[in-house]
């Protein structure tokens, strides 16, 4: 895992263990880590785990050109049609690949 990953990582698990009065339970800390990262975490490890997985990096690229258009759907905005097809493409192309 990239340092500034583990540090980002380590700093929101500090948080959470300060705030012990709320019902998160233990999480993986591969949950804390934003989308980008962890698109840099699969490439950094791509021949040793990911490579047999998904087979072609071209789906890690297509997956960041699609960032911004989720970050905008989960603030409850509102996008073309023409980008949210693009986006359902790219989520098309990864349940091909991961969950055929």
């Amino acid at each position: 895992m990239p340092k500034d990953v583990q540090d980002y990582v380590g700093t929101l698990e500090n948080t959470e263990d300060a705030k012990q009065w709320m019902a998160l339970g233990s999480r993986d800390k591969s949950t804390l880590m934003t989308l980008p990262q962890l698109l840099r975490v699969i490439e950094q490890n791509w021949k040793d785990a990911f490579e047999d997985l998904l087979r072609d990096k071209l789906l890690l690229q297509q997956t960041r050109t699609v960032i911004h258009l989720r970050n905008t759907v989960c603030h409850m905005s509102k996008i073309a049609d023409e980008e949210l097809e693009r986006l359902r493409q790219v989520m098309r192309d990864w349940f091909r690949v991961v969950a055929p």
